[in-house]
């Protein structure tokens, strides 16, 4: 577990993560200590999947794109990676140091109910879906009995009618 400030970490990261825009910038002393500050905010600022102009390129020359890990021993851990869908290059860069103990397990823990949750929600999903399937053909079905139920009013009326008529006539000629 690492101690100390934030800024005392970031400066640690600094050289293990190799990212200089200048190349002939020093990162020792306060001014790699500011350029570590200004790209942890960066890294910061970014979400996944979006282009992160460090000064490093990938193998294409492009700016590498940041992920993150969802599986295997490196879960929860970001990256840069090439950008090109198509055809990426091997480019991998490593910003977060590998986890260890505890939390390696809570963040295994914490993408086991994430996924969880995702396999929770597609089969709610699912369910919603199948219900409101369900709720269509029984609405459905009820305006076509309503249909039906109407045209045998009609017909019964008809037969009332006639019956009438007939009565009536049987009734006048005696």
């Amino acid at each position: 577990m690492e101690h100390g400030s934030r800024e005392e970490r970031v400066r640690r990261s600094t050289p293990r993560m190799g990212v200089a825009p200048n190349p002939g910038a020093s990162s020792s002393g306060a001014h790699g200590a500011a350029r570590a500050v200004e790209l942890e905010t960066l890294l910061e600022e970014h979400s996944e999947g979006m282009l992160v102009r460090t000064g490093l390129t990938c193998r294409h020359g492009f700016f590498p794109i940041l992920c993150c890990c969802w599986s295997g021993p490196d879960t929860g851990r970001r990256f840069l990676a090439c950008s090109q869908v198509e055809q990426p290059c091997d480019f991998k860069y490593w910003i977060d140091e590998q986890f260890e103990g505890r939390a390696k397990r809570v963040i295994q823990d914490l993408v086991s109910m994430r996924h969880s949750m995702s396999e929770l929600y597609e089969h709610s999903s699912r369910q919603w879906d199948d219900m409101y399937a369900d709720r269509q053909r029984v609405k459905q079905q009820i305006h076509e009995l309503k249909c039906t139920i109407r045209e045998q009013r009609e017909c019964i009326v008809i037969l009332i009618c006639f019956s009438i008529v007939i009565a009536c006539g049987i009734c006048s000629l005696c």
